[in-house]
C-alpha cells in the first residue's frame, strides 16, 4: 500500500486524480496550497507527491525545495503536472529535483504507469518481494490487506489495518491523536479525537484475542505509541 499526496488548486482535476489513484489501490492525501502540503510531509510517511506546477503565490519549484529541506529518512518520489505543452516548465521541474514531469491535460493511465515505475524503484520500508511486513508474530499482506497473527487470519477493518500499518512502520514513535486522525481519514477530512480513541480501542480488542494488545500503549495526555 502506497500513500500519495496530491497537491493541486483545481478541485475537479484534484478529485479526478484521486479517483484514478484509488482505483489502482493507492491511498491519498490532498492539499491545495504549499502550506497544507508541507504539514503532512513533516509527520506522515508519504511515498509520492503529485503536484501542479502552478500553486497559489508559488510554483512547484518552491515546494520541491521545501521537500528537500525537510529532515526525513523517508524518500519520496515527486511528479509535477506542468502547463499545456510547456517544455520549459518540465525541464525546470526536473532540474529542481522532480523525479518526473508531465504536461496537462494529464492522461491518468500514463501518470499511474509512471508513478508505479517510480515506486517500484524505491525499495522502501524493507518490504519483501510479496509486500509483507512481519513483526512480533504478526504478518501484514499489503496487497490483499490481510493480517495474520501467529498463523491465524485476523479480521481487521480497513481503518484498523491502516492504524496497524502506520504503527508497524513507525515503532516507538508517539502519535498525536490529530496525526492518527489524518492517517485514518485524510488530511482535509479530520475526525475528532474521541473517534480515534474508539478506533484504537477496536484495534486493541482485535489484537487482544491473540495476546498482542499490549503492543499499543497509551501516552497520557498525548496519544499512542506502538512497541513492535
Amino acid at each position: 500500500m502506497f500513500f500519495v499526496l496530491v497537491v493541486d488548486t483545481e478541485s475537479t482535476s484534484r478529485s479526478d486524480l484521486v479517483t484514478a489513484l484509488h482505483a489502482h489501490g493507492y491511498q491519498t492525501f490532498v492539499a491545495d496550497n504549499i502550506d497544507s502540503a508541507l504539514k503532512p510531509l513533516k509527520y506522515l510517511a508519504i511515498d509520492a507527491i503529485i503536484m501542479a506546477y502552478e500553486l497559489p503565490d508559488v510554483s512547484a519549484l518552491e515546494l520541491l525545495s521545501n521537500i528537500q529541506n525537510i529532515n526525513s529518512s523517508h524518500a519520496r518520489k515527486t511528479i509535477v503536472m506542468c502547463p499545456d505543452n510547456n517544455v520549459n516548465s518540465r525541464i525546470t521541474s526536473l532540474q529542481h529535483g522532480a523525479d518526473d514531469a508531465l504536461s496537462k491535460p494529464i492522461d491518468f493511465n500514463e501518470l499511474i504507469i509512471r508513478l508505479s515505475k517510480l515506486l517500484k524503484r524505491k525499495n522502501i520500508y524493507n518490504l519483501t518481494t510479496s509486500d509483507t511486513i512481519e513483526f512480533n508474530g504478526i504478518e501484514m499482506d499489503i496487497q490483499s490487506l490481510k493480517v495474520f497473527i501467529d498463523g491465524q487470519q485476523a479480521p481487521l477493518s480497513l481503518t484498523e489495518f491502516r492504524l496497524l500499518y502506520y504503527f508497524a512502520r513507525n515503532p516507538n514513535k508517539v502519535f498525536l491523536r490529530s496525526e492518527l486522525g489524518r492517517i485514518t481519514n485524510g488530511v482535509n477530512n479530520k475526525i475528532d479525537q474521541r473517534s480515534i480513541d474508539v478506533y484504537i480501542m477496536r484495534l486493541r480488542k482485535s489484537l487482544q484475542k491473540y495476546g498482542k494488545d499490549s503492543l499499543i500503549q497509551t501516552v497520557r495526555g498525548v496519544g499512542y505509541r506502538f512497541s513492535a
